[in-house]
């Protein structure tokens, strides 16, 4: 694992990348890593001259872990870093991280990177090149997900995506989500797909939100903030 920092641009924002270099046969999470998968944390709260930092994340995949699916990576991966250079002191960021690693077994591993801002152009292709695996960002009106009690089920109207379309969801922690009822299908017109959930936080429940993620071969587009609807159980009478 490596982390690089570009200098400071001339309105004072930085850019960096986190680098994750799995060997073949390993695998990572996804901020939402489905029944049994570890989260990634990342801590900046060492670091000097930087104020917040925002991790973002590639498109996720699902893999298999003793007949249950996980969320995350199976090959290499870039995390973009952006914050902002704060007073007048030289930058130098330090994250204390914790990852879940699995090969046969899964372990948590926990880490200290520290890097100071770089003009090299190596860290440039670095950061460049995380830019390019992050989902194109899509319109929130065209997502509606609904919650009814046991299931939340996600509908993307999204008539120019192909074919096996998939889908990811992240409540940061508002809900447990399970596994995918099934493969995602197209019901009226509708990317559709349902999965087993439970609500881990009910005071956040109340005014919740679920960030999505829709892949579709090298497609992926997300879709941040959207408000969790509850619907009554299918079959209840009103």
């Amino acid at each position: 694992m490596r982390l690089s920092l570009m200098a400071p641009e001339p309105d004072g924002f930085v850019r960096g990348v986190l680098s994750i270099d799995l060997e073949p046969g390993w695998k990572t999470y996804w901020t939402d890593p489905g029944p049994v998968g570890l989260a990634p944390s990342f801590d900046f709260r060492q670091s000097r001259g930087l104020g917040p930092v925002s991790v973002r994340f590639p498109a996720p995949v699902r893999f298999d872990e003793g007949g249950v699916a996980s969320v995350g990576y199976t090959e290499p991966l870039l995390l973009p870093l952006s914050t902002s250079h704060v007073g007048s002191a030289p930058l130098q960021a330090i994250v204390d991280l914790t990852l879940g690693l699995c090969r046969e077994l899964c372990v948590p591993i926990t880490a200290r990177l520290e890097a100071e801002a770089s003009a090299s152009l190596s860290t440039k292709a670095l950061v460049l090149a995380a830019a390019r695996d992050i989902p194109v960002p899509g319109d929130p009106a065209a997502v509606r997900v609904s919650f009814d009690g046991s299931s939340l089920t996600v509908q993307v109207d999204a008539a120019d995506v192909g074919n096996a379309p998939d889908v990811f969801l992240d409540s940061s922690g508002t809900f447990s989500i399970g596994s995918p009822h099934g493969p995602a299908a197209r019901i009226d017109g509708l990317i559709t797909q349902r999965f087993p959930a439970s609500v881990s936080n009910a005071e956040n429940a109340v005014s919740s939100s679920i960030d999505v993620v829709l892949t579709s071969g090298e497609t992926a587009r997300s879709y941040e903030g959207i408000p969790v609807t509850p619907v009554s159980p299918a079959g209840a009478r009103p």
